[in-house]
């Protein structure tokens, strides 16, 4: 994929290609707690466990254990982590509707003091009432900076290389999610996809705008998705870019996603 260049700045193309399964960012997380000393997060077959400064931290949840049988959607999950003053995640590869059962890979007590740890989705589990997929999100946002770092920001992807091989059917789809209102809202869908093939969708299948555009304020989540089936062989290259509020053109970095 070609770099592209708005107003003499040269955005660079994706370099960090994803080319296996179990890689797709399910959640990003983060004790962010100025007086913590230690903080880890553990992912097992239950749900997602917070300890700080040694033990499990009460703040999220009633345990400090965000329990899938408890919290069953994603949005959920996210909401009651952010409730904690000493925590903060934000969602990456899912809608806030799609379901937490076993999705997240297992994962032993990792650091999570104050650094961005990344909770990765099991693609062999459905993650919706009907679908199997494979994603990422675009946005400005960053657990250690707080929530609406998107604030007035249109979040775009001017090409998307990506395949997938599945039983199923499979399309490319894109939605632009609100943190205030909580809504994630549908605003592209590709043609059906044959399964183990390349596809790239740019300028020519985006129409007028030439890109898919979040809402201003909003981030964009791309997802490949299958029905019926897994999907093996996955590929998801996105190029993007953000134009910043009062900007005329976007070209103040690039966004590359690691999928």
């Amino acid at each position: 994929m070609a770099n592209i260049t708005f107003d003499s700045k040269t955005i660079p193309a994706a370099v960090t290609p994803i080319v296996a399964v179990d890689t797709s960012p399910l959640m990003w997380i983060a004790c962010i707690s100025p007086t913590a000393t230690a903080a880890t997060v553990t992912v097992d077959a239950t749900g997602i466990t917070c300890t700080r400064n040694g033990a499990v931290d009460t703040t999220v949840g009633a345990s400090g254990v965000v329990e899938d049988a408890t919290y069953t959607t994603w949005g959920a999950a996210l909401d009651i982590i952010n409730l904690s003053p000493h925590w903060y995640a934000r969602l990456g590869c899912v809608q806030r509707t799609d379901l937490t059962a076993n999705t997240a890979l297992a994962v032993a007590a990792t650091n999570a003091l104050r650094t961005e740890y990344t909770i990765y989705q099991d693609s062999t589990t459905i993650s919706t009432a009907t679908l199997y997929i494979h994603g990422t999100r675009l946005t400005r946002g960053n657990c250690l900076n707080g929530p609406l770092q998107d604030a007035g920001v249109i979040n775009m992807a001017t090409s998307i290389s990506c395949a997938g091989t599945s039983a199923g059917l499979i399309h490319l789809a894109a939605y632009s999610c609100n943190e205030l209102t909580k809504v994630d809202s549908l605003i592209w869908y590709s043609p059906l996809m044959t399964t183990a093939t390349d596809y790239e969708f740019n300028d020519v299948d985006f129409g007028a705008t030439g890109c898919i555009a979040s809402k201003p304020g909003e981030s964009l989540l791309l997802q490949l998705q299958a029905d019926t089936a897994t999907m093996t062989a996955p590929r998801f290259v996105v190029l993007g870019a953000h134009k910043l509020p009062g900007a005329s053109k976007a070209g103040y970095g690039a966004l590359i996603s690691n999928q």
